[in-house]
């Protein structure tokens, strides 16, 4: 407990404090998508310093208004994202925006790895789920396409290749 007198001041705090929110949720999702940028892509996405078009656009995706929100729970049951709506239309922006940078990723990681010859394990210091994913995929001399490895799958169907 802090003295009642002195350097720190009262020992109750001001009734501003006790009634103030904190923003936090925002700086997780930054966090957490730079994590996930590391881990996954092998790339740090450096949300924390300045939100990045890559951000923006998870926010717009996974952190829906409240009709974005009913619009994705209708389009679990039945289509709704072909309707002419504002919200359905910043849907599919960052839905594109996100999917565009993400294959910039994959395509420079594959170009990276293939100009480097890395494709061999050993061979490369990376450590993050792309690259291991080129690497395998290389490896059974039958890799994966871009849409493979965004794990975008418009339709239902097995993205594995028949041996």
């Amino acid at each position: 407990m802090w003295p009642a007198s002195g350097g720190f001041g009262s020992v109750h705090p001001s009734p501003k404090l006790i009634n103030a929110e904190i923003p936090v949720v925002s700086t997780y999702s930054s966090i957490t998508l730079d994590i996930i940028g590391v881990a996954a892509l092998g790339v740090d996405l450096q949300n924390l310093e300045t939100p990045t078009p890559f951000h923006e656009s998870f926010q717009r995706i996974f952190d829906p208004s409240p009709l974005g929100q009913v619009l994705l729970l209708l389009n679990a049951f039945i289509p709704v994202r072909w309707i002419p709506l504002a919200e359905n239309r910043h849907y599919k922006k960052a839905h594109a925006d996100f999917h565009s940078v993400s294959r910039e990723i994959i395509r420079e990681r594959v170009r990276e790895l293939t100009s480097a010859g890395e494709l061999n394990a050993a061979k490369t210091t990376r450590r993050d789920l792309l690259t291991y994913m080129v690497q395998e995929t290389y490896a059974t001399k039958n890799p994966w396409t871009e849409e493979d490895l965004l794990g975008h799958v418009r339709k239902k169907r097995d993205i594995r290749r028949p041996s």
